[in-house]
């Protein structure tokens, strides 16, 4: 699954703010190894492209309202390990 999909599922999985430090922690749990940079880099991309909302200077949400990624077959994404 592409990156920016497996963030978009962090990001559904959770009800508030996430931080990206929190992403990269979730991506990890569910067993992928993208490097913290990009994982950073990418998340600032989906934030400009208007695909997920900034809340404040460390943190995004998902959008509302918009077509959503289902989440079946996720791997696990939102869950803490």
């Amino acid at each position: 699954m592409a990156r920016t999909v497996a963030i978009e599922r962090v990001l559904r999985a959770h009800d508030g703010p996430v931080r990206p430090i929190e992403i990269w922690s979730a991506l990890r749990c569910a067993g992928r190894n993208d490097p913290k940079m990009e994982v950073q880099v990418t998340t600032f991309d989906l934030w400009e492209r208007g695909r997920i909302g900034k809340v404040g200077q460390r943190s995004v949400r998902r959008r509302t309202g918009r077509d959503e990624v289902p989440a079946a077959g996720g791997g696990g994404l939102g869950r803490v390990c």
